[in-house]
């Protein structure tokens, strides 16, 4: 069984972290775990998959994280794609917290973006493989206002089952 997070915050990565789910278990990050992904950017990613992802990769403007930003800039800038996701665990809004490049707000967006695609072309990957390789796949999605009244999730589960109609797949709104 595997569980993977669609999004819409990092609220369901928390939780598929909290039954013991990480990286140093054998997960493998996958494109929505820690992100901010809309219901209309989700359906448009995986509508396409992904051939769009690193379209339009721009900077925006957003709330630098909590913490200790003595050692780095001002932050305050995180980036957006042409689905209209938002990636602030990228941005130099969380440069404070980042593992690799700590306190460099430039990381992710140096070299058009080399690092930031780097990163994200293997969580494409690792969320391509779970589908291929996986039988039992669990999705995980946040509850968030008008998700359930707007028929996203089911036009999300509809998408899945059209694109992939031998796998069962279950959905989890948290």
């Amino acid at each position: 069984m595997v569980y993977i997070s669609l999004g819409v915050n990092c609220r369901p990565r928390k939780y598929i972290k909290s039954l013991g789910y990480s990286r140093t278990s054998g997960y493998k990050t996958c494109p929505f775990d820690l992100c901010v992904t809309p219901f209309p950017a989700l359906k448009k990613c995986i509508e396409t998959d992904f051939a769009h992802f690193f379209e339009n990769l721009s900077l925006i403007p957003g709330p630098n994280a909590s913490g200790d930003r003595s050692l780095c800039g001002d932050g305050g800038v995180n980036i957006s794609n042409s689905y209209g996701m938002i990636f602030n665990h990228e941005g130099s809004t969380h440069s404070h917290l980042f593992i690799d490049g700590t306190n460099d707000d430039e990381f992710y967006i140096r070299n058009n973006f080399a690092e930031f695609k780097k990163r994200y072309q293997v969580r494409i990957e690792n969320f391509k493989e779970y589908i291929r390789c996986s039988d039992d796949i669990i999705f995980v999605f946040s509850k968030y206002p008008g998700v359930e009244s707007d028929g996203s999730l089911d036009y999300i589960c509809n998408v899945f089952s059209g694109k992939y109609p031998n796998k069962p797949f279950k959905y989890l709104l948290i």
